[in-house]
């Protein structure tokens, strides 16, 4: 019995070492990713206090947040004019600028 107790002291010991691992890898290698949700509302927000409505706003998902990385947005104008809008990340914190629309 003491054998078997061993063996299941090892494996837990395995196992410990194993997910400590694990979430070492996940905080070295993490990248910072923006809401893209959030950003198109904010998109839409800030195109009508300027005036200018747009609708169905889309960000691209997954878009790390690095410093002088750009993106590219769509948005349409109420009118159905569809426009591809680019920015650029100023920061490291996901502050961003806008670089460019463009007519699709």
């Amino acid at each position: 019995m003491r054998y078997s107790h061993r063996w299941r002291e090892i494996d837990l010991n395995a196992c410990r070492t194993a997910v400590i691992a694990a979430v070492l890898l996940l905080v070295v290698f993490k990248k910072t990713v923006f809401d893209n949700k959030k950003m198109a509302q904010d998109i839409e927000q800030q195109s009508s206090k300027q005036g200018t409505a747009l609708k169905n706003v889309s960000c691209p998902k997954n878009e790390e947040v690095k410093k002088g990385k750009t993106f590219t947005c769509t948005a349409t104008l109420t009118n159905g004019q569809k426009f591809n809008i680019t920015f650029q990340m100023t920061d490291n914190n996901g502050t961003v600028k806008f670089v460019k629309a463009t007519k699709q």
